[in-house]
């Protein structure tokens, strides 16, 4: 937060791409399965849920740790976040002609996210640990 409660503009823009991400979500879902295996992505299905709610894992940690970092208490609101779209996400599936809704899908997504945001919140300690104490390398200058 900066002067009298603003937002700085980092946060600002890291809870843009936050938001951002669902619409892309919402907007991938509204494609029906046909149109999606043309493309032929390579990708399974769960790999593609879990690598778009990862990614918005990895949108919501860096958004609401862009303050400082984030308690365990915190985490909370995320994954009622992440259920929440999830779940909306499978409802909007299965109202979008050839696609399909199933439960495991926001299963998946659940866990997709929690990785993504785990994992970011690792590295961004051990980028943060490293920053503070620098490794010196032998060898060559």
């Amino acid at each position: 937060m900066g002067e009298r409660g603003t937002v700085s503009e980092p946060r600002r823009l890291r809870q843009l791409l936050f938001f951002a991400w669902i619409l892309v979500i919402f907007a991938l879902s509204s494609v029906p399965h046909t149109t999606l295996s043309r493309w032929n992505l390579g990708i399974p299905a769960a790999w593609g849920h879990f690598l778009e709610y990862g990614l918005l894992g990895v949108f919501w940690y860096r958004w609401r740790s862009s303050a400082g970092s984030i308690g365990w208490t915190e985490w909370l609101p995320g994954v009622v976040w992440a259920a929440l779209i999830a779940g909306l996400d499978e409802l909007y599936q299965s109202l979008v002609p050839g696609r399909v809704s199933e439960w495991r899908d926001g299963l998946v997504d659940m866990v997709g996210f929690l990785i993504g945001a785990m994992a970011t919140a690792v590295a961004s300690r051990k980028l943060r640990e490293l920053r503070k104490n620098p490794v010196e390398y032998e060898g060559e200058s």
